[in-house]
């Protein structure tokens, strides 16, 4: 399913062929086990797939419609494999999302500033205008509409636990790490037309810049 969204968000359309293949399953046993994920509600965008057809959406706005309706989604977080760090990026997703669209940004602006597809934006918006007057809307715009969650360090060293498998200690230590280029790249002062690149020294195995 994570792969399905990643790809879309890139701009392309899997194929469950291909998914299957990177899944070492036979399209038709991946077939099977998305099956009860569309019975649920959820649209799933690969080749094949029809739009969403009525009462779907997708992922991340399927689950803000039931937490805005009842204030609990854990019956489908534990379902969906979905930790607590993970639906918290999704809360803030959605309500930069939809501040942002109340400025007047434009859903494909917006979608690339959070790292949605259109579609899942305007998903999002959709649901925001449909419960605008929810308290539950306002409890969620108060705890995270202060601030834009990608300038959050907290919500970085998630990602790289949730998406790409570090340890907490490791996400830390890379975020700082990086935290450190940034501050040495933004030191040096470059004419126009001259870039910074590392690369490995010919005469040491030490890295240089």
């Amino acid at each position: 399913m994570r792969w399905i969204r990643e790809i879309r968000r890139q701009g392309g359309w899997a194929s469950l062929k291909d998914l299957a293949a990177w899944a070492n399953l036979t399209p038709p046993a991946l077939a099977n086990r998305l099956r009860s994920i569309r019975h649920m509600g959820i649209y799933l965008p690969h080749v094949g797939a029809t739009s969403p057809g009525e009462g779907q959406r997708r992922l991340e706005p399927w689950l803000i419609e039931p937490y805005l309706q009842k204030d609990s989604i854990e019956e489908f977080r534990l379902t969906l494999g979905l930790s607590l760090s993970g639906w918290e990026r999704i809360m803030r997703r959605f309500v930069t999302v939809f501040l942002r669209h109340a400025k007047g940004e434009s859903a494909g602006e917006t979608a690339k500033t959070v790292g949605l597809s259109i579609e899942e934006a305007e998903d999002l918006i959709e649901v925001g205008r449909e419960h605008r007057s929810n308290p539950l809307l306002q409890r969620l715009m108060q705890a995270y509409g202060r601030s834009d969650s990608s300038d959050s360090g907290e919500v970085i060293e998630d990602e790289l636990i949730e998406e790409f498998g570090f340890s907490p200690v490791a996400a830390r230590l890379y975020h700082e790490e990086l935290g450190r280029l940034v501050g040495r790249l933004s030191q040096d002062n470059l004419p126009p037309g001259r870039t910074v690149f590392f690369a490995i020294s010919r005469g040491s195995r030490r890295f240089s810049g």
